[in-house]
């Protein structure tokens, strides 16, 4: 029923919709809704079953505040951290007005990764990234909390004004010059070679922002 759903908004088709012009079929189909958000609450479900049932969370109009609640509590740090970053995408997916506040409350008991989830899902749409861009002014979200491939995301952002307010965030220093960073390790010339710790160092502090080969991520631009 969760693909049936998900290929309906992928054709721009609601649940709803289906439901009235095929009564029997929208009867027939709200006991698996139901149940499946009284599984993805119960705590005492398995693991494999929360992350199955709440695929089916957010699609019927009448109980979608409701489900955007349960999917908020879901971002519980009591919850295993698979759960929550699927809330995550639920959220996006379902994709409410209020999502950003949603997804940045109590922002400082989110773990790493959840916060590295929700930063991803902000940073997708535009309006989400107003969002974030003014979370890190007031300071609910520590600039420290962006790793580096999110901060060129919006030093690099198209639009001139999200660019300037990510550079007043994170500082001059933020934008380092090839010139720069060439003179910071031009003594590595002077060392002799090594490509497997070559490589190892490459991953570790360059692929984050730069592609060689097979490794890393096109963000900044080419080191060769």
């Amino acid at each position: 029923l969760a693909s049936c759903v998900s290929a309906l908004g992928r054709r721009k088709l609601t649940w709803d919709a289906i439901a009235k012009e095929n009564p029997e079929l929208g009867k027939a189909a709200q006991p698996l809704f139901d149940a499946a958000r009284e599984i993805t609450r119960d705590e005492s479900a398995t693991i494999e079953q929360r992350l199955a049932t709440i695929h089916l969370l957010g699609y019927e109009a009448a109980k979608r505040a409701d489900d955007l609640e349960l999917l908020s509590k879901l971002l519980s740090p009591r919850e295993p951290p698979e759960l929550q970053r699927l809330a995550v995408q639920s959220l996006a997916r379902i994709r409410p007005d209020d999502l950003a506040e949603r997804l940045l409350a109590d922002w400082s008991s989110r773990s790493p990764q959840i916060q590295a989830s929700i930063i991803t899902t902000l940073l997708s749409r535009g309006e989400w990234v107003q969002e974030l861009l003014t979370a890190l002014t007031v300071g609910t979200v520590s600039p420290n909390d962006l790793d580096s491939s999110s901060r060129w995301r919006l030093l690099g952002y198209p639009a001139p004004h999200v660019r300037a307010a990510a550079l007043k965030i994170f500082g001059a220093g933020a934008t380092s010059t090839r010139s720069e960073v060439l003179t910071n390790y031009e003594s590595a010339a002077s060392l002799a070679g090594n490509v497997e710790n070559g490589a190892k160092l490459f991953t570790k502090t360059c692929a984050v922002c730069h592609r060689h080969g097979t490794i890393g991520t096109e963000v900044g631009p080419k080191l060769a």
